[in-house]
């Protein structure tokens, strides 16, 4: 497969600190939408609602079901409100009814909504084709997992058995032990290299692992007896997790490795985790809607593009998901592949999406040629 590297282009943005801008924007534009978010520390998305703000606009409240936060994690909400907003806080505390309190450390505002001119192309001179997009969302729980998933999951718990004692690879059930919920909840893998050394209990790194010292406190010698007890010298339990096209990451489930023999070194933890990803880039492929239609592009820019969707699946995935790849092709000459995020869509009384979409990076070597075509169709006819 083709290696695709990506020229990200920076937004230019200005940083809005006056308590009147920022009441506008509260009270008129981000009171109960949806804006997307991102926990900075797991990279993790969710998605959720404003419903209060503090008088001077110092802190608000949003309520969010689909993300497990904490007290002191640092949180990115973006939204598109005919320009681009981005508010980067800190979680102050949160409620049982989803509700977290947000502190407000910056919120920038993209200085402009649409970089250049669109240019209205002729017929038949240039359409978008070969669409990749990740679906928006994979349906399991432990009563429904898609075969897929099974086939991958049993397949790669076989690859490990040759180097494990123990592996096993599942979604989250009912009768686990607490701390494969711990690792559910964070997003975190848990690593004991020696199950009766107690700084093994210690964390590599607090980003990626949890502090099991912590996490069981005064419980250590009666953790470490068990595992005497079992025989158990190394552990590990590391999540899967799946991003799609929506920066969403959903906790798939687990592998599970347990050692009786010798020492789980961290070259074997490595190999786990690279076996790990390419399961999970396994599941994903299995999940990419790949389509080859030609779609009219109404106009184009340096920028961006409106693209006119019809086709029945496409209209489906596109307002769940926030960006794909795809192909811009110029009559007489090979595909410019392009990273594109949705901006805004339109939808006609017949279900068909009119579709604004910024274009978010090139293959290497196509932006020069992309934009030498624009420059070609916008030049006068004789």
């Amino acid at each position: 497969m083709e290696t695709i590297k990506i020229e990200r282009r920076a937004r230019d943005f200005e940083e809005i600190n006056s308590h009147p801008k920022r009441l506008h924007l509260f009270s008129r534009f981000l009171m109960n939408v949806d804006l997307r978010g991102k926990d900075m520390r797991r990279k993790a998305a969710f998605r959720g609602k404003v419903v209060s703000f503090s008088e001077d606009i110092s802190n608000f409240t949003m309520e969010i079901h689909s993300a497990t936060l904490f007290k002191g994690t640092q949180v990115v909400l973006t939204k598109f409100i005919g320009r681009y907003v981005q508010i980067e806080g800190t979680i102050l505390g949160g409620n049982p009814n989803h509700e977290f309190k947000i502190q407000i450390d910056k919120i920038l505002l993209a200085k402009k909504s649409r970089g250049s001119t669109r240019i209205i192309p002729p017929p038949d001179v240039v359409y978008a084709t070969n669409f990749h997009v990740i679906r928006a969302a994979v349906d399991m729980d432990s009563m429904n997992i898609p075969t897929v998933v099974k086939i991958t999951f049993s397949d790669y718990e076989n690859k490990l058995k040759k180097t494990f004692d123990h592996i096993k690879i599942d979604v989250y059930r009912g009768h686990l032990e607490e701390k494969f919920y711990l690792v559910q909840s964070t997003g975190k893998t848990i690593y004991i290299e020696d199950t009766q050394n107690p700084k093994s209990y210690l964390p590599l790194n607090e980003e990626d692992f949890l502090n099991c010292e912590e996490e069981f406190f005064e419980e250590i010698p009666a953790v470490m007896k068990d595992y005497r007890n079992k025989k158990i010298v190394s552990e590990i339990i590391m999540p899967i997790i799946y991003i799609n096209s929506g920066t969403e990451a959903t906790p798939l489930g687990y592998v599970h490795i347990q050692s009786y023999s010798r020492k789980i070194n961290e070259d074997d933890l490595m190999n786990a985790k690279m076996l790990t990803f390419e399961m999970i880039d396994r599941i994903r492929e299995s999940h990419t809607i790949r389509h080859n239609q030609k779609v009219d592009i109404l106009n184009i820019s340096p920028d961006g593009l409106r693209i006119k969707i019809t086709d029945n699946d496409l209209k489906m995935q596109m307002p769940h998901i926030s960006g794909f790849n795809m192909d811009i092709v110029f009559k007489l000459q090979s595909p410019i592949n392009v990273s594109v995020l949705i901006r805004n869509f339109i939808k006609d009384s017949f279900g068909n999406l009119t579709m604004g979409i910024e274009i978010e990076g090139f293959r290497k070597g196509d932006k020069q040629r992309y934009l030498d075509n624009l420059y070609s169709l916008s030049r006068p006819t004789r």
